[in-house]
């Protein structure tokens, strides 16, 4: 498989990972020790194509130079070419667009020589072959220095340019050891995902003339006050599981299961330790809270006073 096949394969598998992941923390009892997991392995799915690289390929057939490299698919006419030569050493400078590993890199790069140009090339290999062709230059290498020299045989049989020779360079090969940008930018989008699924979610409680609603992150609550039976203040109650709905560092709601009362509703802040408790005239539950104690407190303490009032 191609380099370039193998990392967008995995790419994708990552994102779906990802993906799965908020929905379970989000729509499930996934504890936050399985998210970070799963998030931790989603991840290092995205650094496996870069371990397994094949590194770059060069071959001469059919009246082309084809070069296959991680994010590079030239296929170069011979009767374009108008210079060749090898190098046992070559600067890559830095790389404008592509992939850049401890050894390896490819894409486009841009050097005080050449400015911008391609490259594909592993800088283990002690031979550098330099290809121009029209206005554009691309230095590359193969597997080892006899294949890459072999390479550029056979682009001097097959082509009317002259060999330049073999300079040998006094510069050190270094290239910045860069992480390839679609992984910087899928990581990018997986960090603000994540960020926007454990800390965007609310929970909120108001009351009118008529009864109380709830508005909360996947959950939407609203009855009468002739529909709640009973109200209790609880502190520190044990919420259960949830089956489905929001789970994030701040804020739960959705349906929930605990041994008191079975399947119930439930849109808390973590912040406060308090909740109040909706027992409906139908048999159902609503637990819901405001954003700290003191406004958890005072919202029953009206609540109650409203009750009495419709009672």
């Amino acid at each position: 498989m191609r380099d370039g096949v193998r990392f967008w394969l995995y790419f994708a598998i990552s994102m779906l990972l990802i993906a799965a992941d908020i929905v379970l923390l989000m729509a499930t009892s996934l504890p936050m020790w399985a998210f970070w997991v799963i998030l931790a392995a989603s991840m290092l799915l995205l650094l496996v194509p870069q371990v397994r690289l094949n590194g770059p390929k060069a071959e001469v057939s059919d009246g082309y130079l084809f070069i296959r490299a991680f994010f590079m698919n030239l296929n170069i006419r011979l009767d374009s070419i108008t210079g060749v030569e090898c190098r046992q050493t070559f600067d890559p400078g830095v790389r404008v667009i592509g992939y850049g590993g401890i050894n390896t890199g490819s894409g486009r790069f841009s050097n005080r020589e050449f400015g911008p140009y391609y490259f594909a090339g592993d800088t283990t290999i002690p031979l550098f072959e330099i290809v121009r062709y029209g206005d554009r230059t691309v230095v590359f290498n193969d597997t080892d220095a006899d294949t890459t020299f072999r390479v550029f045989s056979q682009i001097k049989e097959n082509t009317d340019c002259g060999a330049m020779g073999t300079v040998n360079g006094k510069r050190r090969i270094s290239h910045r050891n860069i992480m390839l940008m679609g992984t910087v930018l899928g990581i990018a989008v997986m960090i603000a995902v994540v960020v926007l699924a454990l800390f965007a979610g609310h929970a909120n409680a108001y009351m009118d003339d008529d009864g109380v609603r709830v508005d909360a992150t996947m959950m939407s609550f609203e009855t009468t006050y002739e529909n709640i039976t009973d109200a209790e203040l609880r502190y520190g109650m044990d919420y259960g599981i949830r089956t489905w709905g929001y789970g994030g560092s701040e804020v739960l709601s959705g349906n929930f299961r605990n041994d008191e009362f079975g399947s119930y509703r439930l849109a808390v802040n973590k912040t406060s330790g308090y909740c109040i408790v909706l027992h409906l005239a139908y048999g159902g539950v609503m637990v819901f809270n405001q954003h700290d104690d003191t406004s958890t407190q005072a919202f029953f303490d009206d609540l109650t006073q409203r009750l009495s009032a419709t009672s």
